[in-house]
């Protein structure tokens, strides 16, 4: 099993790094704050979590909130997601503290940060997926031969965002983020029967009271196929945040593991809907900058195609349904030596009466 590199060394060299920087050094200050103050800071309320992140770090806050996003009013606060982060950072902090001896400890929180670290090499990707595009993709079949590990991302560690509504948990509420990572095998200490290279981490943000996060990673030698996917347990002894899911919780995250995949597929394969986020102005305070822009869009105008049923000679209406998208690879190039990922869309099959 692929286990992640939190060596005694590693962490020293990544504290040196961050002390030749002013940013770095300011961060540091931020955590040690942090740690006078942790037993409060885990009784916050996510409001409360917010405004202290923002008053007590700052640096740290800005690298989880780095864009200040238009135009959003169908998604959950983009503040929301920072607060998510930067309190998966502390739990995960405070489970390796209080776990040292265990390298998996605090897993479920180790996920989320493994997610937020690598995005932040890209700033923190953030993208709004729209709605009836996510309608269309929740029908289109994934194959079952698709070697996910080869796909081309938008980037290798972001989070999407998902209509407010628009898919809800086992538990009825809603889901507001997906984070992912790509992760490479530079990212991970194998062992020497590992035969694994790639990983991906997904991290599958609920919109409720007690902050309920999914967390799955899956790697190419024991997960090939996005339809038989291993779901395992950690036993909480071994990490103190996760709680044991039943059947329809593991039915609930294969899914979204096969549906964040999908939708990470459509601007490799329909780049016309893949719009790119762009800074609209930038306001500088004394002691920092505020960066307004609009999102990166995935399917923002998109309509899923209808059409009327044309069957005749039945004295019921046939009801609306879906005829299933799916996709597929073509070859194109010298030689038809290359393969591009080709989008068979989705059709709402009208009834008579509608």
């Amino acid at each position: 099993m692929l286990k992640r590199s939190l060596s005694r060394e590693h962490l020293d060299n990544i504290v040196s790094a961050a002390r030749s920087t002013p940013e770095g050094r300011a961060k540091i200050r931020e955590w040690e704050v942090l740690l006078d103050k942790l037993p409060e800071v885990i009784e916050l309320d996510e409001r409360s979590a917010i405004d202290f992140y923002e008053k007590y770090l700052p640096t740290n806050w800005r690298v989880a909130y780095p864009r200040i996003y238009s135009e959003i009013k169908d998604y959950h606060s983009p503040k929301r997601l920072a607060s998510w982060l930067m309190s998966s950072a502390v739990l995960s902090a405070l489970g390796q503290m209080r776990h040292s001896k265990k390298s998996n400890a605090a897993s479920v929180q180790e996920g989320i940060v493994t997610i937020f670290s690598l995005a932040q090499r890209y700033r923190i990707p953030q993208l709004f997926v729209g709605r009836e595009l996510l309608e269309a993709i929740r029908r289109t079949d994934v194959p079952r031969d698709l070697r996910w590990w080869e796909i081309k991302f938008p980037f290798p560690a972001g989070f999407l965002y998902i209509p407010k509504g628009a898919i809800k948990s086992p538990e009825g509420d809603d889901v507001g983020y997906i984070g992912w990572a790509f992760l490479g095998p530079n990212e991970f200490a194998s062992t020497a029967t590992d035969k694994a290279t790639h990983a991906l981490q997904i991290a599958v943000k609920v919109q409720d009271q007690i902050g309920t996060t999914y967390t799955k990673v899956i790697d190419n030698d024991r997960d090939p196929d996005l339809f038989d996917l291993r779901m395992e347990s950690m036993p909480p002894d071994e990490d103190p945040y996760a709680l044991p899911m039943n059947e329809t919780e593991d039915q609930f995250i294969a899914w979204m593991t096969r549906l964040t995949v999908s939708i990470l597929m459509v601007p490799s394969a329909r780049e016309e809907l893949f719009e790119k986020e762009r800074r609209d102005k930038v306001v500088k305070k004394r002691d920092y900058i505020r960066e307004f822009w609009t999102p990166n869009h995935i399917g923002r105008k998109y309509l899923y195609e209808k059409t009327q049923d044309s069957k005749g000679g039945s004295h019921q209406s046939p009801r609306a349904h879906w005829r299933r998208g799916h996709y597929r690879n073509q070859r194109h190039g010298e030689q038809r030596s290359q393969t591009k990922i080709i989008w068979i869309e989705p059709i709402l099959v009208m009834g008579e009466s509608e």
